[in-house]
């Protein structure tokens, strides 16, 4: 990627202060520029040197060959200073040369031939120090392209479609509800930005791409399913320095080398092994500009539409900290890219611009996605672009336009350095023109599919868009339900518990008169007391009074069970106890227990009057109990006077 260095040269027609003033526009250090002009400058001097040079030992051995043809080969003066003569080589002709001998003419050709290998060597280091920095010139600006190197002012150019309002999840959560995303098994398999796609998930992408290729194939492009690597000339040749360090992955490979000697033998054994590096592709622009790479293309084939289908790989160095949930920012995703070659003449590239933006809109709106299109800023677009078109959808669950479409116009930025050139051949006299290359997203599937999740999610789960529901499987045709928790819920609801005191189960009214001491009838009063205040201290006295008596009368029928036996008779008596005041642990059921009866304190029935009832009811126990004794003293005298 680079300009024209005829841009650069005013002799030529070029304007430097045009391009410094272009470099500021986008906010970047002119620097590079003279950089450039000093690089060429010397290098054309050197050049310039290397051609005198060559033009004095071209006089040299004319003047060797006439001498040989004279037989003069040993006249001639042999006291010439041969150094002064090469420092002076700018003002050498013949008649400055012909007084030499034969032998100080072959001498003088030896130490030129040292200052052309010198002066060219000079010259290479010039023209790759300029080169390099004429690599980072970024591309001449369209007039149309806002002037800010803050992204806030990116020019909106139409909208599509009302944003809705706020939805309660956004794409991070309704992945996970649908079990259409894992990324916690992705991240412990693949690291960071990991993530494994899943069930209905698979399906929506596999929907999409058939999609985006249905209706450019439609439009008339070629699809190509691209390579995933490239070699590093050829990556060099159409990525810029920076996406080297944060975005391309290195991959190194081991190439065999084998003699052209052994070619065409049976026997092709590799004479070594040689290290290899290749970078993974970030897009499948990439690839595909250099399909035509060091190529003619005539007029009459063009334009030519490519629809590039690939795996995408980026690093994201510098999206650290964003976007690190979800699939909207990953690492590798799959793409349908969009890549037109147009004749450099006529505004023809801006008329296919135009175009694949309005591809991109026809498809996003068939889904039924409100978006917008903004024309970026120049500090934000990158060295190739002259003008940037971003397609920014509505996230209703995040609140924001999100960007799912680029589309850009590189001119002849690329193809330049490509050597991609237009027409058949270099026609007389005239420069070499080179083709115009743009490229548009079509489809980032990841990012598609995270804007369908917000705007389609319903209380039940996804709507799936109707464009692809023919291409989903039975079950997803028209929803894809949830069947997880949102993980934003559980995280609200772990925060909330960690948040709350730590209760004790509450205990029930048998299990706290179990724990009280066995007592005998005289110290049942205090034993009550007792209990009463366990069962308050355990929460199981309500402020209603109905149920404080009801808990109460169920605590003194447990603490009969436990009292003291009295003097009873020998008879195992079993009787029907009915508690209708239960306490609420039993409360409504309308089975009778049946209680071993151990005392007669057991055969009562429980009050539930207040401290009135529990007055009279104790006053009855005593009545009966003198009454119990003072039957058993009779029956004692009769058994006495019958004796």
């Amino acid at each position: 990627m680079v300009l024209s260095i005829d841009l650069f040269r005013v002799e030529r027609g070029g304007d430097p202060e045009k391009i410094r003033d272009n470099e500021r526009k986008r906010f970047r250090d002119t620097h590079r520029v003279d950089v450039v002009l000093e690089a060429d400058e010397n290098w054309r001097k050197a050049q310039y040197t290397v051609e005198l040079f060559k033009k004095t030992k071209n006089l040299c051995s004319k003047l060797i060959s006439k001498k040989y043809k004279l037989k003069e080969i040993n006249t001639g003066s042999s006291s010439h200073d041969l150094d002064a003569i090469v420092k002076n080589v700018n003002s050498v002709t013949e008649e400055t040369l012909s007084p030499l001998s034969v032998d100080d003419l072959k001498k003088l050709s030896t130490l030129i031939d040292g200052e052309i290998k010198s002066n060219m060597d000079l010259a290479d280091d010039f023209a790759a120090t300029r080169q390099r920095h004429l690599y980072e010139v970024a591309n001449m600006l369209h007039p149309d392209v806002p002037i800010s190197d803050n992204e806030d002012n990116n020019r909106v150019i139409r909208t599509y479609g009302e944003p809705g309002m706020r939805k309660k999840y956004s794409h991070v959560d309704l992945a996970v509800m649908v079990d259409g995303f894992d990324g916690d098994r992705g991240t412990a398999v693949a690291g960071g930005r990991g993530y494994f796609l899943k069930g209905p998930l698979v399906f929506m992408e596999h929907a999409l791409i058939n999609l985006a290729l249905s209706m450019l194939h439609q439009r008339g492009f070629t699809p190509l399913y691209t390579p995933f690597f490239m070699r590093k000339d050829a990556m060099q040749a159409v990525a810029q320095l920076s996406q080297f360090d944060e975005e391309l992955y290195k991959v190194t490979g081991r190439r065999e080398c084998i003699s052209k000697d052994t070619i065409d033998t049976e026997k092709k054994a590799p004479e070594s092994i040689e290290e290899e590096e290749k970078y993974l592709i970030a897009t499948s622009e990439q690839p595909i500009a250099a399909y035509h790479r060091n190529e003619w293309i005539s007029a009459e084939s063009l334009p030519l539409r490519y629809a590039g289908i690939s795996t995408c790989f980026r690093q994201e160095v510098g999206s650290h900290g964003r976007d690190t949930r979800g699939i909207f920012r990953v690492h590798q995703f799959e793409k349908v890219e969009q890549f037109c070659i147009t004749s450099p003449h006529d505004d023809v590239s801006w008329q296919m611009f135009n175009e694949m933006i309005g591809n991109a809109e026809a498809f996003h709106q068939a889904l039924g996605l409100p978006y917008r299109i903004v024309s970026i800023v120049s500090g934000e677009l990158n060295n190739a672009a002259a003008m940037k078109y971003d397609l920014e959808a509505w996230f209703p669950g995040s609140g924001a336009f999100r960007e799912l479409v680029s589309c850009s116009n590189c001119t002849d930025y690329q193809s330049r350095r490509l050597s991609i050139r237009y027409g058949q051949t270099k026609k007389m006299n005239k420069n070499v023109e080179f083709v115009h290359m743009l490229n548009a997203t079509m489809c980032a599937t990841t990012r598609v599919i995270c804007a369908i999740l917000e705007n389609y999610q319903t209380d039940e789960g996804i709507i799936v868009p109707d464009p692809i529901r023919k291409l989903m499987p039975a079950g997803y045709e028209t929803i894809i339900p949830y069947v997880r928790p949102a993980p934003i819920d559980e995280e609200k609801q772990k925060a909330m518990d960690a948040k709350k005191p730590e209760l004790k189960a509450p205990k029930t009214v048998v299990e706290i008169s179990n724990s009280v001491p066995r007592i005998d009838g005289s110290n049942e009063e205090e034993a009550i007391t007792k209990l009463e205040k366990a069962m308050h201290d355990s929460k199981l006295v309500d402020s209603t009074e109905n149920k404080t008596h009801s808990a109460k009368s169920s605590a003194k029928a447990n603490l009969a069970l436990k009292a003291e036996p009295m003097n009873r008779s020998t008879e195992a008596n079993t009787e029907v106890v009915e508690c209708k005041n239960e306490s609420p642990k039993t409360a409504g059921d309308a089975t009778p227990h049946v209680l071993p009866q151990s005392s007669s304190a057991a055969q009562e029935e429980p009050s539930s009057k207040g401290p009135e009832g529990e007055s009279a009811e104790k006053k009855k126990r005593k009545k009966k109990k003198k009454k119990r004794n003072t039957g058993v003293g009779e029956a004692d005298t009769a058994k006495s006077g019958e004796a």
